[in-house]
């Protein structure tokens, strides 16, 4: 008998011991940024004594500040790539959300993410009624233009930062890219003497846009390393997940996938450690910023999916990215100034919904992608008009998928419908011909011309 009280003894000190053991890993995995920091300091305790005795000497003798400084110095070398290192990985534990489908973007646009295909009318003649019965807004488009011509009148400092940063992408949206470019760089110029970094980092991503419009992908991708060397800091870390996203969209066009890849590894790490890292800095943006932070790193992931012929997991990626950013509208009131507008959240998710349509049609599934094409669009319209800069590539994004369905005239008569948009708000047919990406609505506008009801020039664009 006693041996049996033995026997049980033991087990049930062994099943303590297991679930204390057990206890201290679970409460190791879900440790707390105060309790990470800790830990990195006793771990690296002899480094840092020795780095503040390198710097001060013998501590006890230290005056004023000194100590403190040696010893602020000394743990960023040795404490914060331990705890850097340590909420990354507790993150890596935390899964990815599900792509948001029942929340509200906004009470006059609820956010439904179709899982079911509906199939399109077989004609536009909804989108050319659409298209045909909206008339130019002078005022607004005299207003843009006056925006791109206006004058500094004495302005310095900041306020001339701002000034320019303000023309440049008013020029922009007139395709007038050169001046934009530059105005952009004096802009920065400004900006590098003490403003804020959110705008320093606004400003390098408006050069580099302009830099890709011009032909010169390669300084895009250089100014935009720059950005994410800058914002690599505690607190300003999120500034950078755009620009990741965007260097791998540069590296994507110049046929460089692996070192886009590489970025886009990146962006998806640092989004992680957002989403799941004990760091209050994350704990306290990712509810703010989250959704928009996931909707770049499914779109990036997206990207090298498409470079790599894998149109299936790209329209998936591409999904999750259009629901993120319609999820992001909401998010907005919580933004720190200058909050963008509303209509630019939706525009993305607008071009994540197009870009779904593009991985469509390359799967051959030529009806859903002009239902979704066609969902873009009229999202599009909605949200900015059909007199505004944003529209043309949305009318373009439709034409090429009727092409590709052998409905030439109907495609020239979105082609010359976008032209006829570019001619109006004033940006001329040259300059849309400049532009950095596969915006060419000429190349549709005498569609059923080139072909004669056939298929043999258009196929191939």
């Amino acid at each position: 008998m006693p041996d049996r009280l033995n026997a049980c003894r033991g087990l049930a000190t062994a099943f303590c011991a297991a679930l204390a053991i057990i206890a201290s890993f679970s409460s190791a995995l879900a440790a707390s940024h105060e309790q990470i920091i800790e830990s990195c300091k006793q771990a690296h305790m002899e480094q840092l004594r020795a780095c503040v005795r390198g710097k001060i000497g013998d501590p006890r003798s230290a005056v004023g500040p000194e100590l403190e400084k040696a010893r602020q110095a000394c743990g960023a070398v040795f404490v914060r790539p331990c705890v850097l290192a340590a909420e990354q990985k507790q993150a890596a534990g935390v899964a990815a959300p599900s792509a948001p489908k029942d929340a509200a973007a906004a009470p006059d646009a609820p956010l439904e993410i179709s899982t079911s295909f509906v199939a399109p009318p077989r004609t536009i003649a909804d989108i050319t009624a659409i298209l045909d019965s909206e008339k130019p807004d002078e005022t607004q488009i005299a207003k843009r233009k006056a925006t791109a011509d206006a004058s500094p009148n004495g302005l310095t400092g900041p306020k001339l930062a701002q000034f320019l940063f303000d023309r440049a992408a008013a020029r922009a949206l007139l395709a007038r890219n050169k001046e934009a470019l530059a105005d952009g760089l004096q802009a920065l110029d400004i900006a590098k003497h003490g403003m804020d970094l959110r705008f320093l980092a606004r400003t390098r991503r408006v050069v580099a846009q302009q830099y890709k419009a011009t032909g010169n992908p390669k300084d895009a991708i250089a100014i935009l390393q720059v950005q994410v060397g800058e914002g690599d800091v505690p607190g300003r870390r999120g500034t950078v997940i755009a620009s990741l996203r965007f260097i791998a969209q540069m590296l994507v066009s110049i046929g460089d996938v692996s070192q886009a890849n590489a970025y886009v590894g990146r962006a998806e790490a640092m989004v992680s450690e957002a989403r799941g890292s004990p760091n209050p800095k994350w704990r306290a943006s990712y509810p703010i910023y989250g959704h928009n932070w996931e909707a770049d790193a499914d779109a990036a992931r997206a990207l090298i999916f498409e470079a790599r012929g894998q149109y299936a997991d790209a329209e998936t990626a591409y999904r999750r990215a259009e629901a993120f950013a319609r999820a992001s509208v909401k998010d907005l009131p919580r933004y720190d100034p200058p909050v963008p507008p509303r209509e630019q959240f939706l525009q993305i998710a607008d071009g994540y919904l197009l870009s779904i349509a593009r991985n469509e049609a390359k799967q051959g599934k030529l009806s859903a992608a002009e239902a979704d094409a066609r969902r873009a669009l009229l999202g599009i319209l909605k949200a900015q008009g059909k007199y505004n800069p944003a529209t043309p590539p949305f009318i373009i994004g439709l034409a090429g998928i009727l092409v590709e369905q052998g409905r030439y005239k109907e495609a020239e008569k979105l082609g010359r419908s976008a032209l006829d948009v570019l001619r109006t708000i004033g940006v001329a047919d040259e300059a849309a011909g400049e532009r950095g990406d596969s915006f060419q609505p000429r190349q549709y506008s005498g569609a059923a011309a080139k072909d004669e009801g056939g298929r043999r020039g258009l196929c191939a664009a």
